[in-house]
């Protein structure tokens, strides 16, 4: 079933995409039930994609374990996995720090200069190419409003202006 709670942008926004998607699987799209059925923990029923299953399938596009957990995240709820929306594997090609908790991540930025960025219950300090290297620009004046802290923003209209970059990199295109 469809959550009813009023949602904030960035968590309407992800569920107008999943209403997108349920249309698009119903039209017979090539290759959307596939990528539907992948994300899911258990198999589509006969009739196709019901609403929630396209949530969950958006939820996993962008980096976290379901609605719930996206939903959570982007409204800013209390959580200790904050899901991997902020990360790219970068194969070593950029050198990160990585902290396990968020008081020793504060700690390495105020030494180090860098953003605070999440991946799940981790933190990594990363420097200017790696911001970039999300799609995102790291001159960008709402990084210096958040206090380069993506974890916890002094500014949160910033952050969602930030968070909604994020997605666009990751939803370009898609479904």
């Amino acid at each position: 079933m469809e959550e009813s709670c009023i949602v904030g942008p960035l968590a309407s926004r992800l569920k107008h995409l999943a209403r997108r998607l349920q249309r698009a699987a119903a039209q017979g799209q090539p290759n959307l039930l596939e990528t539907i059925e992948a994300a899911q923990s258990e198999a589509l029923p006969a009739g196709g994609p019901k609403r929630r299953h396209c949530l969950q399938t958006v939820a996993k596009r962008v980096g976290f374990r379901s609605w719930t957990h996206a939903r959570d995240v982007l409204e800013r709820a209390n959580v200790t996995d904050r899901g991997t929306l902020m990360y790219r594997d970068s194969h070593g090609a950029i050198s990160n720090i990585w902290c396990a908790s968020y008081a020793e991540a504060r700690e390495a930025r105020a030494s180090s200069g860098g953003f605070v960025l999440p991946y799940k219950h981790q933190f990594q300090i990363v420097q200017a190419p790696y911001i970039q290297w999300l799609g995102l620009d790291p001159a960008d004046p709402d990084w210096d409003a958040i206090g380069r802290d993506w974890v916890e923003p002094a500014d949160v209209a910033a952050w969602t202006r930030i968070t909604d970059h994020r997605l666009d990199q990751l939803l370009d295109g898609w479904p």
